[in-house]
């Protein structure tokens, strides 16, 4: 997994966007996650967020269908899918969001099809992260 901070010329049709990635995955065979930067607090975050999701799935108590919505859900610290989509997802508008890479993904070649470029790194604000992580820890109860 790898996370990246990237900007982009604002999304105008976040379905557009989103089907572009999703034929970016096909064509690749890779996963590619886009959150609203506002809503990533940390590195520390987004690993903790993939490790609750991927350990749901493993134990077959996911609440979404697929990997990347229940990721979102743990960085959105929500239960409801449709309440983690409006606090974590893209929207119309977006210039500056957070790509997370859940494979070998070929950085530059996700870039590139995407029409985005790295901005520098995730901000760490190290208070907001542990306050995310008790949150994940009681959407567990």
């Amino acid at each position: 997994m790898r996370a990246l901070r990237v900007e982009s010329e604002g999304i105008e049709d976040v379905n557009e966007f989103l089907k572009s990635i999703e034929l970016l995955e096909s064509g690749e065979g890779m996963s590619v996650l886009a959150l609203d930067e506002d809503a990533v607090f940390g590195e520390d975050q987004i690993r903790a967020a993939v490790m609750h999701a991927e350990r749901n799935f493993s134990k077959g108590k996911n609440v979404a269908r697929d990997l990347k919505t229940e990721i979102m859900r743990y960085i959105a610290c929500e239960r409801q899918i449709k309440s983690a989509l409006e606090k974590a997802g893209i929207k119309k508008g977006t210039r500056g969001f957070v790509l997370v890479l859940l494979n070998s993904a070929d950085e530059e070649r996700v870039l590139k099809a995407l029409g985005l470029k790295k901005s520098g790194f995730i901000s760490q604000k190290r208070d907001k992260v542990d306050e995310a992580l008790e949150s994940m820890a009681l959407l567990e109860l």
